[in-house]
């Protein structure tokens, strides 16, 4: 294991605030992982007494331990130096409802009598993410539900109005804080106006959950985009409907539709398509059709009677963002030639309204 796996009890300086910030204790999320492919995550607190949380990589941390230690902290270094660039062009457009960083750094720390580099971001420390807070248990109810999306959904406008596509959403990137909901972890985001270190990657963000255009695509070499920023735009609306799916029903969307799909039909990580995205299209637009069907079964069933009265308006959400085919997906007044492909606004109206259901 690297130094980020090792930080209990250290102190680290960062670049905005001025003083040190002592590292606590290891942080595990309602799955028991204390953090992700890349990162390890922990509680810590400035000399002020402001605490927050530490994100924290390292070279064993990089993609593929099978390079060379140069070229593995390199990437790390890709990978941090872009993560933070886009926190701070965020903060820079005034985004209340996307978790942003608070300070950053680098720091070289002993690690089995060897000097090692070690990369950190430092956020607000939130509440917990949506699984903590059990949104789809009973006691939550409809407007609370609402209200969740509507942060999230203007987290997402908020980012895309920033040329910043999220490409993660999924619960444990929806952290819960004192004023409400936010978008967080910009570690697989991409910009329009700067190249970011994996858009030559087909899939960004977590495979599992992925919108099925990028599922059937082929990575490119280091330096090229795979997809254009409007694209990814769409990738995100996806995961907003999938996301809305999850509320409901407990799930995100794509694994109940690759489970729909034939092995033969499925992404090659998963199953043995070898042809193109635009011929499996039909496959998944079928498989997307009987799964709204169980979800307006799942709705009408439920004890909530205001999600009995809007479940047509659930199911169009999610039949509008999560489309298989991107051409068609958003709201049909938004899509080309009559509007602003993939725009958000009229669903954040949208939830906005629901949230105040009660």
């Amino acid at each position: 294991m690297g130094i980020a796996a090792n930080l209990e009890g250290r102190t680290v300086p960062g670049k905005k605030m001025p003083g040190l910030w002592t590292i606590l204790d290891r942080l595990t999320d309602p799955d028991g992982n204390s953090g992700g492919k890349r990162s390890f995550g922990y509680r810590v607190r400035h000399e002020s007494g402001k605490e927050g949380f530490l994100k924290a990589s390292d070279a064993d941390l990089a993609h593929d331990n099978d390079e060379s230690i140069a070229v593995r902290l390199q990437a790390v270094l890709m990978h941090h130096s872009f993560e933070a660039g886009v926190s701070e062009h965020c903060r820079g457009n005034s985004m209340d409802r996307v978790s942003l960083t608070i300070d950053f750094g680098d720091a070289m720390l002993e690690n089995n009598g060897v000097k090692e580099p070690l990369f950190y971001l430092i956020f607000e420390l939130a509440d917990g993410d949506v699984r903590t807070h059990a949104l789809i248990e009973k006691n939550w109810t409809f407007a609370q539900k609402f209200s969740l999306l509507h942060h999230v959904t203007v987290g997402i406008s908020q980012l895309h109005g920033a040329l910043v596509s999220h490409n993660d959403i999924k619960p444990p990137n929806i952290l819960v804080y004192s004023d409400g909901h936010r978008v967080a972890d910009l570690g697989q985001a991409t910009r329009e106006d700067i190249l970011a270190p994996h858009d030559c990657n087909a899939i960004v963000g977590d495979p599992r959950y992925a919108a099925p255009e990028v599922l059937y695509a082929k990575d490119g070499k280091p330096g090229q985009r795979i997809f254009s920023n409007e694209s990814r735009r769409a990738c995100d609306l996806y995961l907003l409907g999938s996301f809305i799916y999850y509320l409901f029903c407990g799930r995100m969307l794509t694994p109940s539709l690759v489970d729909r799909m034939s092995a033969l039909h499925r992404p090659l990580a998963v199953g043995g398509w070898g042809g193109t995205f635009l011929e499996v299209l039909p496959y998944w637009r079928a498989a997307f059709g009987e799964e709204i069907e169980c979800l307006a079964d799942t709705l009408a069933a439920s004890a909530d009677p205001a999600v009995r009265k809007y479940a047509d308006q659930i199911v169009d959400c999610v039949l509008q963002l999560s489309e298989p085919d991107p051409a068609r997906r958003g709201h049909p007044a938004e899509i080309y030639p009559r509007g602003t492909h993939y725009s958000l606004k009229r669903y954040v109206s949208l939830f906005d309204r629901l949230a105040q259901v009660g």
